[in-house]
């Protein structure tokens, strides 16, 4: 028997962003996330990747852990995200775990802007079992 695929429930929305060439997914069995994707990296100008989230306004915090993040490339990522909106190229800031290069905050200050990243924080994060990632966010009113 195949087992029974449950989707992440609302208000979670699950996109690929930036249409990467293999789609991603996301699946919540025994309330636990499960998010696979691909493409080619969240970096530079324009983002490609899968993206569970919940739409947000105002101010908000999230607290989410990062339970195993598969070795497929040097540079995979999981993490935290917030992005201005699910087109490759938006507005984002995120915290995110790589399996070989540690924890890192990166982000892009302006749509189509090339991406930063600050200060890795591997020697902090990556020894926390399981590592956990706590953010706030703040924005002015549009």
């Amino acid at each position: 028997m195949p087992p029974v695929i449950v989707p992440p429930p609302p208000p979670w929305v699950d996109t690929d962003v930036g249409s990467p060439a293999i789609s991603g997914g996301a699946t919540y069995p025994d309330s636990v996330f499960t998010v696979n994707g691909s493409g080619s990296d969240i970096w530079n100008t324009s983002d490609q990747c899968n993206f569970l989230y919940q739409p947000q306004t105002g101010n908000f915090a999230i607290t989410a852990r990062v339970a195993s993040e598969l070795k497929v490339a040097p540079y995979a990522k999981a993490g935290v995200m917030m992005r201005e909106s699910t087109a490759g190229n938006s507005i984002e800031v995120s915290v995110l775990l790589t399996a070989t290069n540690g924890v890192s905050m990166q982000l892009r200050p302006s749509a189509g802007a090339s991406s930063t990243r600050r200060d890795r924080l591997a020697t902090r994060c990556a020894a926390a079992k399981p590592p956990i990632a706590r953010t706030a966010c703040s924005r002015a009113p549009a």
